[in-house]
């Protein structure tokens, strides 16, 4: 488990660097920059390959699944601070950041959860899929630190790879 949270730390590092390059604005999909959800499935997708977790097909339906995760999440996010705050973003107060980004981790989180069903036997059960969620929720919290995302990004990833890992090893 510990090793998925170092993985997912590591992701999110790289992944609040990528986030902030304008030379990777062509890889946005959907206003979601793509990059971001493969360093994460290279960091953390790896290393489950790595422990015998990973193999074809259900490691590419992982990774599909992941990739849009991620764009529903960022979506559902940026519509929640619009519902929020419709004058803008550089007006959200951090309350509103929070709530944000509370649902859209959610949303990322019961997704994943569901990506990871389809990799992982041992996280079909309701209880593994409602704690990845739940911890993507808790996790998403982490917006209202600063607007910029690189805490979401370093806490999230770190929290919901540790997630899955303790399923996987209490399955």
């Amino acid at each position: 488990m510990l090793q998925l949270v170092v993985a997912g730390i590591l992701s999110g590092i790289v992944c609040g660097f990528a986030n902030d390059r304008e030379w990777l604005d062509g890889l946005r999909v959907l206003e979601v920059n793509v990059v971001v959800p493969l360093v994460y499935l290279a960091f953390v997708g790896g290393l489950l390959v790595f422990r015998g977790a990973g193999r074809s097909p259900p490691f590419l339906a992982w990774a599909a699944l992941l990739v849009i995760a991620w764009i529903a999440a960022v979506r559902v996010g940026l519509a929640a601070l619009e519902w929020l705050e419709p004058d803008g973003i550089l007006r959200v107060g951090h309350g509103d950041l929070a709530l944000a980004g509370a649902v859209a981790g959610l949303v990322g989180g019961a997704l994943h959860a569901a990506a990871n069903a389809a990799l992982l036997p041992a996280t079909r059960t309701a209880r593994a899929f409602l704690t990845v969620a739940a911890v993507g929720a808790v996790a998403g919290l982490s917006t209202a630190i600063d607007p910029n995302l690189w805490p979401l990004f370093i806490v999230w990833q770190g929290a919901v790879a540790g997630a899955t890992g303790y399923v996987v090893e209490k399955a």
